[in-house]
């Protein structure tokens, strides 16, 4: 299970050098390995660099929960690389909705959101929430780690597949390859850890293909409160 505690007094050690930009932070503990040699990924890193005013208008859109998302992932050790989940999920967009159903920040089912205890209904969808869909989406991630025995390619490809899709395609063709994005998955999952692997490879040196990142303060957003009745949004700004 994910343990998170937020705001300021009690983050991770790792957050706590205010004198660094948060870029400086996510980079510095990024975990995943590079691939920004890959002619996949090479390809998506074109595709950023063709689209840059929807990769800012999304790193814009990012400021109000990136703080609380990177202290989430850092708090559990975890790669640093799955803040930036939510960019190619949902563009950070945490009232993003798919065709098929998932919705949220994380872009999760409903099957998967309510294996997690997420509330869904008429009145309220928890994978709506920032707090509740973040702690879900990393106990998910982590529950998967570990179902592939410490691979983060699958685990990470198998958030977006199923980890079904992906350990009969692991299954099939059992010659190992050097990505999981080169075996026989949907088009949507082999597409998925490249561009979240192009992002890194951006974030990690924004020179070199040309990108100059906007301020990410190292601070908390937000805080959360609790109400004890539904408000409309109109009372809560009373209250």
């Amino acid at each position: 299970q994910i343990q998170v505690k937020y705001p300021v007094d009690q983050l991770p050690c790792k957050l706590c050098y205010f004198d660094k930009s948060l870029w400086q932070v996510l980079r510095q503990n990024f975990k995943l390995k590079q691939a920004d040699d890959d002619p996949v990924v090479k390809e998506y890193i074109k595709s950023y660099q063709a689209n840059k005013h929807c990769f800012y208008t999304t790193i814009a859109r990012s400021q109000m929960y990136m703080h609380y998302i990177l202290a989430a992932v850092l708090q559990n050790d975890l790669p640093a690389e799955l803040a930036l989940l939510p960019y190619v999920e949902s563009n950070n967009d945490p009232f993003a909705h798919s065709k098929a159903g998932a919705s949220g920040l994380w872009q999760m089912m409903p099957s998967v959101a309510s294996t997690l205890k997420l509330h869904i209904d008429y009145w309220r969808d928890d994978r709506r929430d920032i707090v509740l869909s973040t702690e879900a989406a990393l106990t998910h991630l982590k529950s998967l780690h570990k179902g592939f025995a410490g691979n983060w390619e699958y685990a990470i490809s198998a958030y977006n597949a199923g980890q079904t899709r992906v350990k009969r395609a692991l299954r099939q063709e059992p010659q190992a390859k050097k990505h999981i994005w080169h075996y026989s998955l949907a088009q949507e999952t082999k597409q998925y850890l490249p561009k979240l692997l192009a992002l890194q490879a951006i974030i990690a040196n924004p020179e070199k293909y040309g990108f100059t990142l906007p301020e990410m303060k190292n601070s908390p957003y937000f805080s959360t409160i609790s109400l004890k009745r539904n408000y409309a949004f109109s009372q809560i700004e009373e209250i």
